[in-house]
């Protein structure tokens, strides 16, 4: 019989342990192990000839460490060295454009990432080439760095390997745009996360699909929360190094387990792999509940919505120098007014103290009209000057219609029927 030493680690407490009960060379015949946690529980454990754990009791086993909660039902007990923070990573990657990060103390090679056509990371690229396999600069990933993912696939990745700790690694900043990792096991609050570092007026940080600028001591804009295995571009003027702080709260936790990515009904947010994102406002206000869009020709780039006197946080996803328009819609979806138009550029425009000024360029003529009468029942017949009849929409049996002009060419149309004459401009 021997004598062994067992440490358990966790973020309560180290409890040495012997195990005194003789192996048993037979299969039938187990080995039992209790754990006595100071809160008074206990965790049995059944170990085979082998010491591989075979049950416990409770069925979940739940470890506690560096600021994460990790559950394991017993078909999934994972092996784990005194003192490690072992722990299983499952990144989910879409069909498209990701940004992302990992956790893990170790660097990733690129060719983990077999469904991947090309990874970029700051300052280097890595192309899966049909036969080379992964070829460029771009050779692993570390957990303090981002990264720009093109899947051809959606695909689920699981590693398993030491996190880093807390306080690691160190994020160094330059002046400009960095693309760092966030190697955090937990979500934090965007304002606890980076309370450690030093921010100037108009630092940017920016999600795939939102952002934040630090104005007047806080930070503030569409992104709230910093999540695992995301990607972030931050802005800033100086220079400096920081790690994100994981102390500001009280037993921060966050359970492990496999989650479906986050993605918005539209696939605009992943076709494309760069930002423009915009802090605004409108040269005349509106009330609450308008929504200013951007489009890419007839394509849907970027939506948010207007609060109030309220600075917009608007992202717009694109590649570069393509022409986008801006488009505000009413409340019921009824009237949209053209805005103006910018050429798309991978920064930051505006601030929160300084927006950008979006103006109207015809503030009389709505780029869409609702055409509606009790008395109209006749169908109405939409010309263009020229006098080519482009369709002929029918009232309801309630006598209204709806005419949606915003699909068409830029120009001048006439809307006829026996009681109706008009011109309408579609900018």
């Amino acid at each position: 019989m021997k004598l062994r030493f067992f440490t358990f680690h966790s973020s309560l407490f180290t409890i040495p342990l012997f195990l005194l009960c003789a192996l048993s060379v037979h299969s039938q015949e187990y080995t039992t192990l209790n754990l006595h946690l100071k809160n008074g529980d206990i965790i049995h454990f059944a170990l085979d000839s082998q010491l591989k754990i075979v049950a416990t009791s409770p069925s979940q086993l739940t470890i506690e460490s560096a600021g994460y909660t990790i559950h394991y039902p017993v078909s999934d007990i994972r092996k784990f060295t005194a003192g490690d923070d072992t722990v299983p990573a499952r990144i989910i990657l879409a069909e498209g454009w990701n940004w992302m990060s990992h956790n893990l103390s170790g660097a990733l090679p690129v060719s983990r990432f077999s469904a991947a056509q090309q990874i970029l990371s700051e300052k280097a690229t890595a192309y899966n080439d049909p036969v080379l396999g992964f070829v460029g600069s771009l050779t692993t990933l570390t957990s303090a760095e981002g990264y720009k993912v093109n899947m051809t696939e959606t695909a689920i990745y699981d590693f398993d390997g030491l996190t880093t700790l807390p306080g690691t690694p160190t994020i160094n900043l330059h002046p400009g745009w960095n693309w760092t990792g966030y190697p955090l096991s937990l979500s934090l609050p965007l304002s606890t996360a980076l309370s450690d570092a030093q921010w100037s007026e108009g630092d940017c940080i920016a999600a795939q699909d939102a952002f934040a600028t630090y104005t007047d001591g806080q930070w503030q804009g569409s992104l709230q929360t910093l999540t695992p295995h995301q990607c972030y571009l931050i802005k800033t003027r100086t220079a400096q190094s920081f790690t994100y702080n994981t102390q500001a709260q009280a037993k921060p936790r966050i359970t492990i387990k496999p989650q479906l990515s986050n993605r918005k009904s539209s696939n605009y947010p992943i076709k494309y792999p760069n930002n423009m994102n915009i802090v605004a406002r409108l040269a005349q206000p509106v009330s609450e509940g308008y929504t200013l869009t951007a489009y890419a020709d007839t394509e849907l780039r970027g939506t948010a919505t207007i609060h109030g006197d309220s600075p917009i946080y608007l992202t717009v996803h694109g590649t570069g120098n393509e022409p986008i328009r801006f488009q505000l819609t009413d409340p019921e979806g009824h009237h949209s007014w053209a805005l103006q138009t910018l050429p798309f550029t991978d920064d930051l425009i505006g601030t929160h103290r300084a927006p950008y000024t979006l103006t109207f360029t015809d503030d009389t003529t709505p780029i869409s009209q609702t055409v509606a009468s009790t008395l109209q029942t006749e169908p109405i017949s939409i010309y263009t000057t020229s006098g080519l009849l482009l369709k002929t929409v029918t009232p309801q049996p309630d006598g209204t219609l709806d005419i949606q002009l915003n699909q068409l060419p830029t120009g001048i149309y006439i809307l006829k029927s026996r009681t109706i004459n008009c011109k309408v401009q579609v900018k």
